[in-house]
């Protein structure tokens, strides 16, 4: 919460404790009301006492909500994902994205095969020899088979758990600067509650 924002909660918050106290009786609630005023013999008393009582209810209550807001803005549902920022702010289009994140689910077996390093029936091979062996990963199976070797099982892992942003930079969707400003936006706003 900014510092001006806290500010006017504290100011409403006092102003509303000394309309609740003079509302109040003409309601019908003088009985509430009464033993909070004369609990000094001096009006001077009396009057800073009240200050003092809304002006700390009014603090704590600024800070009770400060405390709030914060707790809130982490929850990860209250959170925007890199994605929707870099759409909404215009770096890219919803079918770009789109593109980029179903790249990023991609298996180690379709990425062999969009790059032209495996054919369909050679990943169908890998696969029935996976589930007849139980236990081994389809990169063992596609090496044991002599259909790829390990390093292009390791460079399809790589191109496999590749996160959002690396993907739309390789793309030339998205400038490293700009991955950089937003996530570090994206940071701050998480930890700091903005």
């Amino acid at each position: 919460m900014r510092l001006t924002t806290k500010w006017q909660f504290i100011v409403g918050t006092f102003t509303l404790c000394w309309m609740s106290y003079f509302l109040v009786p003409c309601i019908g609630f003088e009985v509430y009301s009464a033993g909070i005023s004369d609990l000094f013999d001096s009006e001077a008393f009396n009057f800073v006492f009240l200050m003092m009582l809304f002006l700390t209810v009014s603090v704590l209550s600024a800070d009770a909500a400060e405390a709030a807001y914060l707790r809130i803005r982490r929850f990860p549902w209250f959170r925007p994902r890199l994605g929707e920022i870099l759409v909404a702010r215009g770096f890219i289009s919803h079918a770009e994205l789109d593109e980029a994140l179903s790249e990023q689910k991609l298996r180690i077996g379709d990425v062999l095969l969009q790059a032209g390093k495996l054919a369909p029936s050679e990943l169908e091979g890998a696969l029935d020899y996976q589930r007849s062996l139980q236990g081994i990963r389809v990169g063992e199976a596609l090496v044991k088979l002599g259909y790829v070797s390990k390093e292009d099982v390791f460079w399809a892992l790589q191109r496999s758990n590749r996160k959002l942003g690396r993907i739309l930079i390789e793309r030339g969707l998205i400038t490293e600067y700009d991955l950089h400003r937003i996530l570090g936006r994206l940071w701050y706003g998480r930890n700091h509650g903005l």
